[in-house]
């Protein structure tokens, strides 16, 4: 009986399908497709119970089910759902066309609200389309409020997408928006929108050419007669359009100059007018020499080289009239192994025309054309040769020398000159700041994010600063070098990240009692950092300490060589901010061949760089600096001082032929080099190939076979800012600010250039 009365129904059912068929939409939403929309809607929770292969069209009785779900849903306020025009009157398996279902979904939109999903009507400056090394696609919609990608639930309904947008360029689209992410777009939109803050270049009677978001973009324009186009350009403004062009202009002409005071989150502090708050649409504009859109909010503090145009008491937008003034800082470059600051050769080009000044003459080169100087070839006759991109941010290139398998390109200009007749010099001459564009990324990744790298940047600054002052290279026309005998300079060219953070800390440097530090920093803390005169001889700095590597940043005293091991050993007990990183703790085994063949390649360089440094045992039990060049087989080593921090200050090592003592941190990681001996990071990964050991702060075992076991922390002189410290500092939230003091004690930052 009841598979009778089954068969009743389901054949009733059918009957009436087959009497009264649904009409099938020409253009509908598949219930997957529209799965996916709804999701976006609903915390991705599922709405419909869709079979694999499942292409039918999205249908009334879908709709409903999807309102039930909403209304289970505690945000969800949804009343007289079925009073819904497009719904009232149809049956479960009636398929919505394209324009109800759209309809239907702006429905939901705006009873969930629009802050999962947001109908926009967007401006396109321009479509990325790009496929990276991968073989991935890449497609981002440019508009002024940003880029957007898409993001679709299969790759047929990706590349149809895709195709609708791929000609949108300077298109007012309508789209359905998640986040930064397209999911379906509608067509183009009938809606005026508004374009807030433009900077307005040149307008006419039909036309104006505006620049926003970095584009130069035409328009037509619908003004009238009566406006004076003439007042227009060089301003900013608001500007309305639709689908045939501009038909609205708001001119925002109200411009005040005077000193920048302090810069704020969302104000700015000007001398004689107080805190004026920001507009959300705020906007900065380098409109000297080539117009630019600032990517910073960094206004130069205490001076008047920014124009502020306001309205009803808001800054809508900062106008940068001048360029950067920044002091000059001159580089010599070292040749592409770093070994020698001369050049038998120096070949230039460049990404412009570029002008070589010699003898009081000049001779302009092509973008790309090569320029070949040797000591005596007859650009060089008169000497100093001086060779000046001439486009604003013309870069020149030297052929003759690699960083990382490129030949580097420079800002600024060229001086080459003749030395002693060994060769040439190759001089850098540049605005400080935009040296430390590509300081920064050669001394520390930019993946560490804004904040550390602000701190590199002031850290960076301050070091040149001080450079600058002490005469090292004088002699070869410069304040220091492009190597890690000064700081790391265009080893990585300079990224937007790196400019970035250079622009946010425009000048700053920190200060201790009126001047600026010896602002030392390195890669990898053991847990500890440590003071300047146990590194380097000099007096004693009193921002840089010995402390913890930790929130409370306390004093140590790790001279015991069983307290330090016991540090060493379990670093964890004292929670350092580097605990995780890989060389934080690490491991270097020799047998005892590999010792002595270590120290035997090693001993005699050493001590003719530093013969003071590492003096032998006489049969008096004297110590003295005398050449040495084997100590025979290696023994035994012990670390013989220590400094407060745990930093080896003295080794001695006691070979079949002779004993020594050892001191000074470069010696201490140089002399037993591990070179040909395996390091084990605490994770477990491994390295070979370094001439130095990784940091001073270790200790020396030997295990049960006679095998020399070095057991240490860290990586780097351990003084000043430790940069993985700076990372993971920044990951807790401490502001570049914070971490300065953390690493420098007592000191504040200051502006150079005020």
């Amino acid at each position: 009986m009841i598979m009778l009365g089954l068969a009743g129904i389901v054949g009733g059912v059918l009957i009436r399908l087959a009497f009264f068929p649904e009409s099938q939409p020409d253009a509908y939403y598949g219930r997957a497709e529209a799965e996916q929309l709804l999701r976006q809607l609903m915390e991705e929770q599922p709405v419909l119970e869709i079979a694999d292969g499942d292409n039918s069209g999205f249908t009334a009785g879908d709709a409903r089910q999807a309102i039930t779900a909403l209304l289970q849903m505690e945000a969800a306020q949804i009343e007289e759902t079925e009073e819904l025009f497009f719904l009232k009157g149809k049956r479960d398996t009636a398929v919505l066309d394209q324009a109800e279902f759209r309809q239907f979904y702006e429905y939901l939109i705006g009873e969930v609200g629009s802050d999962k999903v947001s109908i926009q009507n967007l401006l396109v400056l321009s479509v990325q389309e790009e496929i990276s090394t991968e073989g991935q696609d890449s497609f981002v919609v440019v508009t002024p409020e940003g880029e957007y990608g898409l993001q679709t639930f299969d790759s047929q309904r990706q590349e149809m997408l895709q195709e609708q947008l791929k000609d949108a360029e300077d298109k007012i689209i309508r789209v359905y928006v998640s986040g930064q992410r397209i999911l379906d777009y509608t067509g183009e939109s009938t809606e005026a929108i508004q374009l807030s803050n433009v900077w307005i270049e040149t307008a006419a009677n039909d036309q104006l050419q505006i620049f926003i978001n970095g584009f130069h973009k035409s328009y037509d324009c619908f003004l009238g007669e009566e406006t004076e186009f003439k007042t227009i350009a060089g301003t900013v403004a608001d500007i309305w359009m639709n689908t045939q062009g501009i038909t609205e202009i708001i001119m925002k002409s109200d411009v005040i100059t005077a000193k920048v005071l302090a810069v704020h989150e969302d104000c700015i502090e000007i001398e004689g007018y107080g805190e004026l708050m920001l507009s959300p649409h705020y906007q900065i504009y380098k409109i000297y020499g080539e117009l630019a859109v600032e990517p910073t909010s960094q206004i130069l503090v205490g001076y008047t080289t920014t124009n502020f145009v306001v309205a009803d008491g808001v800054i809508e937008a900062a106008l940068i009239t001048e360029p950067i003034r920044a002091d000059k800082i001159r580089v010599v470059l070292g040749n592409s192994d770093y070994s020698s600051l001369i050049h038998p050769v120096v070949r230039i080009t460049a990404d412009c025309p570029y002008t070589l000044t010699f003898q009081d003459q000049e001779k302009v080169f092509e973008a790309g054309e090569e320029l070949e100087l040797t000591s005596t070839c007859g650009y060089m006759a008169g000497g100093r040769v001086t060779i000046t991109p001439n486009a604003e941010n013309g870069k020149i290139q030297v052929l003759s020398i690699s960083r990382n398998g490129v030949s580097p390109a420079y800002r600024g200009v060229l001086e080459v000159a003749p030395y002693e007749d060994t060769g040439l010099t190759i001089v850098n001459e540049l605005s400080l700041e935009e040296y430390l564009y590509t300081v920064v990324p050669s001394e520390m990744p930019v993946s560490y994010g804004e904040e550390a790298l602000q701190v590199q940047a002031i850290c960076a600054r301050g070091y040149a600063y001080a450079k600058m002052q002490d005469g090292t290279y004088a002699r070869y026309g410069a304040h220091l070098d492009d190597s890690t005998m000064t700081q790391v300079y265009n080893a990585v060219a300079e990224t937007e990240e790196s400019i970035l953070a250079v622009k946010d800390t425009y000048g700053m440097v920190p200060f201790y009692q009126g001047e600026v530090i010896e602002a030392y920093f390195f890669s990898t803390s053991c847990g500890v950092t440590c003071n300047n005169y146990d590194v380097w001889d000099g007096d004693p700095l009193p921002y840089l300490t010995d402390k913890m590597e930790n929130a409370e940043g306390g004093p140590v005293d790790f001279t015991n060589e069983e307290t330090f091991r016991a540090f060493i050993d379990d670093g964890t007990s004292y929670q350092s901010f580097e605990q995780e990183y890989p060389l934080y703790r690490w491991r270097i085994t020799y047998t005892p061949e590999e010792m002595t063949a270590a120290v035997q390649s090693t001993l005699k360089q050493r001590y003719e760089t530093s013969p003071e440094r590492i003096l032998t045992l006489q049969p008096d039990g004297s110590y003295i600096s005398q050449p040495i060049s084997s100590l025979g087989q290696i023994q035994n080593i012990e670390v013989s001082l220590r400094g407060k921090s745990g930093i080896v200050k003295e080794i001695t090592l006691v070979g079949s032929e002779a004993t020594i003592k050892v001191t000074g941190q470069t010696n201490a990681r140089a002399l037993m080099t591990p070179a040909d001996v395996t390091i084990k990071r605490q994770d477990g990964s491994e390295s070979v190939g370094w001439a130095l050991i990784p940091s001073p702060f270790y200790y020396v075992t030997k295990d049960e076979e006679g095998n020399f076991i070095i057991v240490g922390g860290g990586f780097g002189h351990g003084v000043g800012m430790s940069q993985n410290g700076t990372k993971a500092m920044a990951e807790l939230g401490y502001s570049a600010e914070e971490i300065i003091s953390h690493y420098y004690t007592g000191v504040e930052l200051v502006n150079i250039y005020q």
